[in-house]
């Protein structure tokens, strides 16, 4: 018996070591997550405010700067010489020439509405725009305003449908005629028109 109570004593005196489990910290990251939004926000939103000022400029300045742009050359952006009238100065001059002369002509001025949308939407971090809708919305009226422009402009001088404008006009001119182009602009954009006012209206 008393042999037992001493087993029982060692057993008791040699219980296992409890090893607490020491937890690693996780290392702090370099830059957070919402400062990191408010960054790419408030870029959107200078990149936005630049291209407006810059195309809005290029609208009286195009003629004046044209001949800087058209050939494009990196002297050009570093040159002090190379004085241009655009207000943004030669980045803007050449961009909004990028934009309007090459791409999609009036339909530009969408761009910075999208820039500012994405950024007001990642500096508040909130979901003030519907992006996802917003973005469509922006590809079509891009494409149409460019064609739609070109069409009725299309013997001026200044760029109104951009080269986007210009192709799309020159193809379905040729594949419908202009009267059939007028009839296919008009039923198409009255008909977008009309669905975005009665979600407007719904909302309402």
């Amino acid at each position: 018996m008393a042999e037992e109570v001493v087993k029982e004593k060692v057993k008791r005196t040699k219980k296992a070591p409890i090893n607490e489990a020491v937890e690693e910290s996780e290392p702090a990251p370099l830059i957070e997550t919402d400062t990191l939004k408010t960054g790419f926000g408030l870029f959107f939103l200078f990149l936005a405010i630049t291209l407006a000022v810059a195309f809005g400029s290029y609208l009286f300045t195009w003629k004046d700067d044209q001949d800087k742009v058209l050939n494009f050359s990196w002297k050009i952006i570093f040159s002090k010489e190379a004085l241009v009238e655009n207000r943004m100065g030669r980045i803007g001059a050449y961009l909004a020439h990028v934009f309007f002369y090459v791409f999609f002509g009036v339909a530009s001025f969408i761009i910075p509405y999208l820039l500012f949308c994405i950024g007001i939407n990642l500096t508040f971090k909130e979901r003030i725009f519907k992006l996802t809708k917003i973005f469509f919305s922006s590809l079509f009226w891009i494409v149409f305003i460019a064609t739609l422009a070109s069409f009725i402009f299309s013997n001026y001088d200044f760029p109104f449908g951009g080269g986007l404008g210009r192709n799309n006009y020159e193809w379905l001119s040729t594949l419908i005629g202009n009267l059939g182009l007028g009839i296919l602009l008009g039923i198409i954009g009255f008909s977008f028109l009309g669905f975005n006012l009665k979600d407007i209206y719904e909302n309402f």
